[in-house]
């Protein structure tokens, strides 16, 4: 006769709902910079190269299309704001730099709470909390980024007083990406389907963003693919960034209106998800 040795259920979570309900990530502060600090060191753990393939990447993929658009597509950036002529691989660069910020909050950040599983099944801590440690960290190598591109338009004499308003435009569009990578994340954890298709829609996104040519190339005969490109908030991101730095214009007020609306927006979808979906998690990662 042969007997089984029952399986011990997994120890439940404990949390308590009244102040689970609350979002208050500085009581996770010393956490969160102990998963950002993970998330860097990790990152580039195993390459030998390091942290340069963190440059090296962008650097390439900014080398490649500054082939096709501005080589063989003859793609016109436009002067730059100090009057000389426009340079079409710094005109890209500011909009790469900007999307990168976006594209690597949400991809990696979309699958921060499912591979905090095993850590969030030992003890509780907010589902927002691994998505905060991984915005910070890929907010720390956008920060590298951000003052290469400024060093870079410095070297051109391209500077003004306009660049005050990149730290505004920068927190911004850091609420608005978190907000939407925490949603993204919690998604994945239901679907995981999610995770596959994302890779897929950020590509269309940098695409539909202004990134690697102007929207004024579309056609009026494609005038409604245009309207619907120039509602993409991330194409008014990008074009706010290049106004300040490139062409060293302040950003106009109904832009600026336009991606408060949306980040409001984002942050309320975010709060309503953690609400509903996201006080416990550590059953289902």
């Amino acid at each position: 006769m042969t007997t089984t040795t029952p399986v011990a259920d997994r120890p439940r979570v404990v949390y308590d709902s009244s102040e689970a309900v609350k979002i208050k990530p500085w009581r996770y502060r010393q956490l969160i910079l102990t998963l950002t600090r993970r998330e860097l060191a990790g990152r580039y753990k195993s390459a030998a190269l390091g942290w340069a393939w963190a440059l090296l990447v962008p650097a390439l993929q900014i080398a490649v299309y500054s082939i096709v658009f501005s080589l063989i597509l003859r793609v016109n950036p436009g002067t730059m704001g100090n009057g000389e002529q426009g340079v079409f691989w710094v005109w890209l660069v500011v909009g790469f730099v900007s999307y990168n910020v976006f594209s690597g909050i949400v991809s990696r950040g979309g699958g921060s709470i499912v591979g905090s599983g095993p850590l969030m099944q030992k003890t509780y801590f907010p589902s927002y909390v691994p998505v905060l440690a991984t915005a910070a960290a890929v907010l720390f190598q956008s920060s590298i980024e951000f003052g290469i591109v400024m060093l870079i338009l410095a070297l051109f004499n391209n500077v003004a007083l306009t660049w005050l308003a990149l730290p505004v435009l920068v927190l911004v569009l850091s609420v608005f990406v978190i907000a939407v990578s925490y949603v993204v994340a919690l998604a994945n954890m239901y679907l995981r389907d999610v995770g596959l298709l994302l890779p897929v829609v950020l590509q269309m996104m940098f695409y539909l963003s202004g990134v690697i040519f102007p929207v004024q190339m579309i056609p009026e005969k494609l005038h409604v693919l245009k309207v619907a490109i120039e509602a993409n908030p991330m194409l008014q991101f990008v074009q706010a960034f290049r106004s300040v730095l490139y062409d060293l214009q302040w950003p106009a007020w109904e832009t600026m209106v336009y991606l408060v609306a949306w980040t409001l927006f984002a942050v309320g979808a975010m709060i309503f998800s953690y609400r509903k979906w996201g006080l416990d998690v550590s059953e289902l990662t």
